[in-house]
């Protein structure tokens, strides 16, 4: 938990740096926020192996396909990206491109479903058979 107080401290004392130096109109801030994100990210994998073998235990207990569970972390993983993506070009004044990539992330969200949607109708169409 003190870790997630320093990272929120970092954050903000990085906000007022950016909005400081943003006032200059140099590229600095920019970097720096990214930077910033950079760290923030480092900082929340030291909270992903958990949560790793947590969904290992659950899918165990389960008997839920591996191959689904990776796919939805594959989905969140591409969503937790993008999503930080995104704000750093708003932030950035570059709105458009982040929207943009916000829109190619759900373009590849759809596209790691696939496999799932297909298995999906063939246990619809098992069923169906079976009536």
């Amino acid at each position: 938990m003190e870790q997630f107080f320093q990272v929120v401290a970092l954050v903000l004392m990085a906000v007022v740096l950016v909005l400081c130096v943003k006032r200059g109109k140099t590229g600095i801030g920019e970097l720096l926020s990214i930077f910033v994100c950079g760290i923030v990210v480092a900082s929340a994998v030291t909270y992903i192996k958990p949560v790793i073998d947590f969904v290992d235990s659950v899918q165990r207990i389960s008997l839920v396909d591996s191959q689904v569970i990776n796919l939805l972390l594959k989905v969140v993983g591409v969503s937790v990206v993008a999503e930080i993506a995104e704000l750093i070009c708003s932030d950035s004044g570059n709105a458009a491109m982040g929207k943009t990539l916000q829109f190619f992330a759900s373009t590849v969200v759809i596209w790691l479903a696939i496999p799932l949607m297909r298995e999906l109708l063939e246990l619809i169409e098992e069923v169906l058979r079976g009536l």
